[in-house]
């Protein structure tokens, strides 16, 4: 005779009641402790476009997580776009930009910048017209 792990006998607890009770309460301790802030959109309030996707988040661990890019149209050390409270660094933080431009490959540049200050600005140095700045590994713990 098969073993069948959903019979119920008589005083246990059948297996697929176990499992489903141990999934509810792990994805009630997981979303109450473990939630992210979701993906915060940002706008462009310099000549930078800013691709679609550009945001920020802070996970559940209070790092600021950045993704996206933007174009330079702006001049140099202009702030491209401001982050709320609550998820700005305690002092300045700089971060190598990763850019493209006119066909090149991506690549790291250490020369050029993206800073985000105390105040939730984020400026990027040197930018030439048309390059593309990446801001998907920027991260860094909030209030820190």
């Amino acid at each position: 005779m098969a073993f069948d792990i959903n019979f119920p006998y008589p005083g246990i607890t059948p297996w697929s009641a176990l499992y489903a009770g141990l999934r509810d309460n792990f994805n009630h301790l997981y979303t109450t402790m473990f939630a992210s802030t979701g993906w915060t959109a940002v706008a462009s309030i310099s000549g930078w476009t800013l691709g679609s996707q550009t945001g920020y988040m802070r996970d559940p661990f209070g790092f600021v997580l950045f993704r996206g890019l933007a174009t330079a149209g702006g001049s140099p050390a202009t702030t491209l776009f401001t982050l709320d409270s609550g998820y700005r660094p305690a002092h300045a933080r700089q971060f190598p930009a990763i850019e493209h431009y006119d066909g090149s490959p991506l690549y790291l540049n250490s020369r050029k910048l993206v800073t985000v200050n105390s105040n939730g600005s984020v400026v990027a140095t040197s930018p030439v017209t048309g390059d593309w700045v990446y801001f998907s590994i920027i991260s860094f713990k909030a209030g820190a």
